[in-house]
This record gives C-alpha cells, sequence and structure tokens, in this order.
C-alpha cells in the first residue's frame, strides 16, 4: 500500500512507482469514486477527457450564439449573400 498526500487545495499527489504501474502520466486526469469509505481513481486517457471537455464547451457555445440570434430576430441565414460578400473583388 502507497500513501498519498493531500494539499489544502485538494490536489492528491500519487507516488510516481503507482503512477508507473497503472500507467498514468504526472498530468492524467481521473474519474474518482468514493465507495463504503474507500476512494478508487480510475485514470482516464487525456486525449479523451481533453475532447469531451472541448466538445461540452463547443455544445454552449453554439446554444449561447443561437440564442442571440434568435433573440435578435434577424431573421434566416442566406448563405448566398454571404459567400457574395466574401467574392467581392476577386477574379
Amino acid at each position: 500500500m502507497s500513501l498519498v498526500r493531500m494539499t489544502k487545495d485538494g490536489q492528491i499527489a500519487i507516488p510516481a512507482a503507482v503512477r508507473e504501474k497503472i500507467a498514468a502520466p504526472a498530468s492524467g486526469l481521473f474519474d474518482v469514486v468514493a465507495e463504503d469509505g474507500k476512494i478508487v481513481l480510475n485514470p482516464q486517457t487525456t486525449e479523451a477527457a481533453v475532447a469531451e471537455d472541448q466538445r461540452a464547451e463547443a455544445r454552449a457555445a453554439l446554444q449561447r450564439i443561437r440564442a442571440r440570434a434568435e433573440a435578435r430576430k434577424l431573421g434566416a441565414f442566406d448563405w448566398r449573400e454571404w459567400k457574395s460578400y466574401r467574392d467581392e473583388g476577386r477574379p
């Protein structure tokens, strides 16, 4: 059994030997499950966790954009009109 230390900010330092045993990087993300007085840390792949966070942020941003557009009541978006602005002055 290894001891871990929790800082006053709630950060947990996991010994390098344990991180190596579970193949988790020092800055890795973990799912934390607390049951029956025990805490279980399940390592997550950083890429998957970050990608999920980015998807959630993108969805939230899209909802804000749509809400603003609906509030302004600007009507339908005309792609042809905006593409013509983009193409002005092009050969």
